[in-house]
């Protein structure tokens, strides 16, 4: 379980508007959604705000069940990471691969709570290396 404190950083940190946009989104968000989920009973590692977005319930339950082009577009804005072989590899990549927001920005998210705004080219040079390809719409 996610501790209050990183749960409030997070949503600060995301201004407690809705990161995820889903169709039935009410861009209040009121939890922090993993970006690479834990699973039942996975490592508390991935409780890194790197890992966490601001989410509206709403779009917290539909991102886990998002499949075909919505998933892919979730994939696409950082918003949804592929675990990687190990929870440690998993958090490298959360604090790697940008994170698109809503408004278009995109945005490197850091263990300590901030993010670090990244100019368009780079965040596509960086989901190019890491073999995320694809428009987002």
């Amino acid at each position: 379980m996610t501790s209050t404190k990183i749960i409030n950083r997070v949503l600060d940190r995301d201004h407690r508007m809705c990161v995820i946009r889903g169709p039935f989104c009410t861009v209040h968000a009121t939890c922090a959604d993993h970006r690479a989920g834990r699973g039942a009973g996975g490592s508390p590692i991935l409780d890194d705000p790197a890992n966490l977005i601001a989410a509206c319930q709403l779009c917290n339950v539909w991102k886990e069940d998002a499949t075909g082009p919505d998933r892919e577009k979730l994939i696409h804005r950082g918003v949804r990471l592929v675990k990687r072989a190990t929870n440690e590899a998993t958090l490298e990549l959360a604090r790697i691969i940008p994170l698109r927001f809503p408004d278009g920005t995109s945005w490197r998210l850091n263990s300590d709570g901030t993010k670090h705004q990244l100019v368009a080219a780079e965040a596509q040079e960086i989901l190019a290396l890491y073999g995320i390809h694809g428009a987002v719409a």
